[in-house]
């Protein structure tokens, strides 16, 4: 088994608009590098398509909260420079990933770990 402290990952969480599919309004990147906790990172991303109320029920963001923001393509490199690590930790990961694969179809994701699953794993009997 290899000693966590020794990786280089990345955890990360996306907000969306709560569109079908989900466009991103929020992106956080902590990197975990050795070991050692790095500076977070996060961005407000103006989307295409006005933000859904429920999806501002879930993550308190609103249009006006992002419309001064950057678009996703203002952003991009810096996020692909903060996902550059050896795994990605996430969770309920396949929503984040959903959305980053998305934006970034260039991008090849490292190893996942979803948090969600790990729990659902580890901890039997888990309600919702």
């Amino acid at each position: 088994m290899t000693d966590w402290t020794s990786l280089s990952f990345v955890v990360v969480d996306v907000e969306g608009n709560g569109q079908h599919p989900p466009d991103l309004v929020e992106l956080a990147a902590v990197p975990v590098i050795g070991g050692i906790v790095g500076e977070p990172l996060s961005w407000l991303v103006k989307p295409a398509t006005a933000i859904k109320p429920f999806a501002t029920r879930i993550h308190g963001l609103t249009d006006k909260d992002v419309a001064d923001s950057p678009s996703f393509r203002d952003i991009a490199s810096d996020v692909l420079a903060a996902l550059n690590a050896d795994a990605l930790v996430a969770h309920n990961a396949h929503v984040d990933l959903g959305v980053l694969r998305r934006k970034l179809p260039e991008w090849e994701s490292p190893e996942v770990f979803d948090t969600l699953k790990l729990a659902r794993r580890l901890v039997s009997g888990l309600g919702s």
